[in-house]
C-alpha cells in the first residue's frame, strides 16, 4: 500500500505541477512516527483549497482542465488513515504543494 501512496503522491504532482517543476519524495521517522513526504515547486494551489483535495472527485480549478479522475489524494488519504496515520497538505499558489504522510512507526 506504500507503493500505492508514493505513486499517487508522485502522479499528482506530474499531472498538477505544472511544466519545469520538480518533485521530490523523503521518508523520514520522528519517534515512533514514520513520515512519506512528497514536495513538489510548481504552481500550487490556492491555500483556501487545500482542505478539499483529499476529498474523492475533488479537483481544484486550475486541474479540471488536465486528465484524471480527482481519486488519486483521496486513496492516499484513506490508505493512511486506514493505517491509522494522518495526511496534512501545505503549500500556497505559485510556492509548489507539500503532502505530508504520517504513519506509526512499525
Amino acid at each position: 500500500m506504500l507503493r500505492v501512496v508514493a505513486r499517487n503522491l508522485a502522479e499528482n504532482a506530474i499531472r498538477y505541477a505544472g511544466p519545469g517543476a520538480t518533485f521530490a519524495l523523503s521518508v523520514e521517522r520522528t519517534g515512533d512516527t514514520v513520515a512519506l513526504v512528497g514536495r513538489d515547486n510548481g504552481i500550487g494551489i490556492e491555500e483556501t483549497e487545500l482542505p478539499r483535495i483529499f476529498e474523492r472527485f475533488y479537483r481544484a480549478d486550475q486541474a479540471r482542465a488536465s486528465r484524471g479522475t480527482g481519486l488519486g489524494l483521496a486513496i492516499v488519504k484513506h490508505i493512511v488513515t486506514q493505517a491509522g496515520g494522518t495526511v496534512e497538505a501545505r503549500g500556497a499558489r505559485g510556492r509548489g504543494l507539500e503532502v505530508r504522510a504520517e504513519l506509526p512507526a512499525p
